[in-house]
């Protein structure tokens, strides 16, 4: 899928609050989801699971490689269930991820960053953003068992490959986390 029909593609999802089928470069599976938002360099979207919405994600346009708006009968499912109504874009800025963290700064949201390719020292990180910067973020993580490290990682914006905040995941546990 070249660049002006993917961009075509999600316009036309984001106004008609179509689900869409994503596929992201170097990941197996498609899934699903609402998208809200898109910038020049950056696509907002509410995920969807079994008929219900959970969480946001963001992701570099770079990294999506297929979207399709989705006319299965799960999609005419969830529009008799008035569920595309429900994906409001919260107030986060894409114009950059310094933007974008910056806004979910603001938010006290926690999140889950991914980054890509072989030398990406931190893969996966989830916990609290503590502080923004032109050229990284500052993340303060936490293990499976809810312990946080002592040192904050930085992470590089070049490495990240998405980004997940708002998530049944990620309430449920930060919910029953010691705060750091």
């Amino acid at each position: 899928m070249n660049t002006s029909e993917l961009n075509e593609t999600l316009d036309r999802c984001i106004v008609a609050c179509r689900l869409c089928r994503l596929t992201l470069r170097g990941r197996g599976d498609a899934f699903f989801c609402f998208p809200l938002d898109c910038s020049d360099t950056l696509l907002l979207c509410v995920r969807e699971d079994d008929f219900l919405l959970d969480g946001y994600a963001v992701f570099p346009l770079t990294e999506v490689s297929e979207a399709r708006a989705d006319e299965s009968l799960s999609a005419r499912i969830l529009d008799a269930l008035r569920v595309p109504r429900a994906a409001a874009a919260p107030a986060v800025s894409l114009r950059d991820w310094e933007s974008l963290f910056s806004s979910l700064l603001a938010l006290r949201a926690d999140v889950i960053v991914e980054c890509g390719g072989r030398h990406a020292p931190y893969p996966f990180s989830i916990g609290r953003i503590e502080a923004v910067s032109d050229r990284a973020l500052t993340l303060r993580h936490f293990d499976a068992d809810g312990v946080w490290e002592r040192a904050p990682r930085e992470i590089d914006y070049g490495a990240i490959t998405g980004v997940s905040f708002g998530t049944r995941y990620i309430l449920t546990l930060t919910k029953y986390l010691p705060r750091p």
